[in-house]
Order: C-alpha cells, then structure tokens, then sequence
C-alpha cells in the first residue's frame, strides 16, 4: 500500500530492458533537477532536464497502457487508485506530520496540517509539505490515465477508434493547454488543467508508437541523432534562451506556446534512442532494475536523501574548518539550500546519490516490515 509502481507494468514484458532504463535514467534527471544538476552534465545544454523528464515518463506510462483495461473500466481505476492515489494520500499524511515535527526543532518548511492541504492539496497544489513536492505529479499522471481509458472507450462507441485520431486529439489539447499558458493563465484550476493539458500529447505517444510505429523505428543512429541535433538546434536559435519549461507550475514561459511540447518530444526521442543502444550492455545490471523498480520511492522521498547530507555536512561544519560556512537558519527555512563544501560542485553528486539511494533504502526497510508483520 505504501508504494505505487510507475514501472509496474514493464514486469509482464520481461524483455523491454529498455524501458527499466528509461525509468532509471529519467528518475535521476528528475533528482538531479532538484539538486542544482547533482553535479553533471549530461547533454544539458541541449535538453535540459526540465523540458523533457517528466514527459519522457509519461510517454512511458502510454507505452504500457492495455487496449484490454477498456473492458473493465472500474477495475482499471480501482488499480490506478492502489497504486497511486492511496500511497500519494499516505506519503503526504505522513509527510505533514513530519512538517509539524520538525518546527519543534526551529524548521519553517511547509505548511499547517489540516484537512484542506491533506485532501485537497495533493490535487491543486501538490507541494504544501514540500519535502514530498514531487507528488504533484502522481495526481497528474492520475488525472490523465483516468481521462485516456474514457476518452477511448467513447471514441469506440462512435466508430472512431483510430491512434492517429486520437494523437492528434491529444496534441490539440495539448496545444491550447501550452496557448492558454502562453497569456499566464496558470493560476488556482488553471494549473491543475493545463498540467493535465501538457502531459496527453506525451501519453498518447506512448501508446501511438507502441502500436503504430515501434516497428518502423529502424533509422540508422547518425542520421537519427542528426536529425534530433538539427531540429534541436533550430529551436535553440529561434528562441535565443534557455529552452527550459517547468511544467510543476508553468510560470517561464518564454517562447511560442508550441515550444515545450516540442521539446518535450525532442527530448524524448533523444533520450529513448540512447536508452535502447545502452540497453544490450546494461539489461543484466542489478543497479539499473533496482532503480526503476523504485521510482515511486525516489519521487517520493529524494528531499529527505538532500536533507540526510545537509544535516551530516552541518554537524561536520561544527568540528571541521573544511565545512565552515554551513548556514544553519537557510537549513531550516529554505528546501532549495544546498551547502556546497568549499564551492565545489562536484560535491553535489553526493546529493544526487542520496537522493535516488536513501528513498531505495526507505522502501527496503519498509518491505522488510510488512513482509515481517503481515
């Protein structure tokens, strides 16, 4: 119950390595954006992570959606609930707790503990509690699988079950989300639909190439990453700025409204290709399906692996000149603090691993548990 599985489904395709790899390499990119890029740099400078991270998992979410869960619909969302939703409530009930917890030790992180930011929040907001801020897009992924399966299930009744269909619907909808953005309309309700709005072009690519195009995916790696590279660098030059699009709250938009779907795409190409020429070297790494089995964990619980290092590099500050200048007061009122010893940026890997390692450790002992009790 604890733990939802954005993988879950890659089990009963045992072979589709590369996918566990997507799951992996986009979950670090999403730790490594919380933790001032972990650093590396990985082609950052042509896909930032922002653009592209979360839409890659969307895509992946598509690519694993079954024609056959339209013959149940309550069932299907009855799963998506227990895998989703009712950890996301559990996290954040227990997240909120911690929040009040640690304001008897001096911390101004999060907000009060009520029903509004327990029930509500999750869903219009997302980051009250902040330590667990990544969930805002659990609820999302909630909302669009939600709308897919009704959507396709009365486009059938009407005769017009076709992919292509609906691709296209869904890139339109996803368009005048990214329009509707365009003249600042990311406030309250509008956050929460163009959220929505942004992630259905992604999604019904998934399932678009799963059944369409998968097997027309032949073209050689250098005119495939030349392609990618030129179309990429194009939108570089047009926009003469960062290409990077935040799409937890939709506030930097600074180019045509078309952009960050674009980009979105892009990334993902980018990325899924690269994944599936590293797959034959890495399908048998423990460290990879380890990983991508706990990403609901990592999404989770990253901020308390940067906590874990911030508290152990400010108690070193206490005994050590070579930490000296770890401000306590930042520690306890600001999330995005990060000490970085002597300013070397280098430094920031450690966040990164803890980041992506501790949240596993977390799931471990809380299997442990269960399996023990139950």
């Amino acid at each position: 119950m604890f733990y939802g599985e954005f993988a879950k489904n890659i089990e009963s395709e045992k072979n589709n390595f590369t996918f566990k790899l997507i799951y992996a390499i986009g979950i670090i990119f999403v730790v490594a954006g919380h933790c001032k890029n972990g650093g590396i740099s990985i082609f950052y400078e042509w896909f930032p992570i922002y653009s592209f991270h979360l839409a890659l998992f969307m895509f992946s979410s598509g690519y694993f959606y079954k024609e056959k869960s339209e013959e149940n619909i309550l069932g299907y969302i009855g799963k998506k609930i227990k895998r989703l939703v009712i950890p996301l409530y559990v996290w954040n009930i227990i997240y909120g707790f911690f929040v009040q917890f640690t304001r008897i030790k001096g911390f101004a992180i999060g907000e009060n503990l009520n029903i509004y930011n327990i029930v509500i929040s999750p869903w219009t907001h997302g980051q009250v509690f902040e330590y667990n801020l990544c969930l805002w897009y659990v609820a999302t992924l909630f909302l669009v699988e939600v709308f897919n399966i009704f959507f396709r299930v009365l486009l059938k009744k009407v005769h017009l079950k076709n992919e292509y269909i609906v691709f296209c619907i869904y890139l339109v909808l996803g368009m005048i989300g990214m329009y509707s953005v365009s003249l600042n309309y990311i406030k309250g309700a509008w956050l929460i639909l163009n959220r929505f709005l942004y992630f259905l072009p992604f999604y019904g690519f998934g399932i678009l190439y799963k059944r369409k195009l998968e097997k027309y995916d032949t073209a050689k790696n250098l005119f495939y990453f030349a392609t990618i590279i030129t179309i990429q660098l194009i939108i570089i030059i047009i926009n003469k700025k960062s290409i990077v699009f935040t799409v937890c709250w939709l506030n930097d938009m600074k180019y045509p409204f078309y952009f960050p779907i674009l980009i979105g795409f892009t990334g993902i190409a980018f990325w899924f290709r690269i994944c599936k020429i590293l797959t034959p070297a890495l399908k048998d790494s423990k460290t990879i399906n380890i990983i991508a089995n706990n990403t609901y964990a990592i999404m989770t619980h990253q901020f308390i692996g940067f906590f874990t290092v911030k508290y152990i590099f400010g108690e070193l500050s206490k005994v050590s000149t070579y930490f000296k200048g770890f401000d306590w007061y930042r520690f306890k009122t600001d999330i995005w603090y990060y000490f970085i010893p002597q300013q070397i940026n280098q430094w920031l890997i450690i966040y990164l691993m803890a980041g992506i390692f501790i949240p596993i450790l977390i799931s471990y002992i809380l299997k442990k548990l269960k399996s023990f009790f139950i």
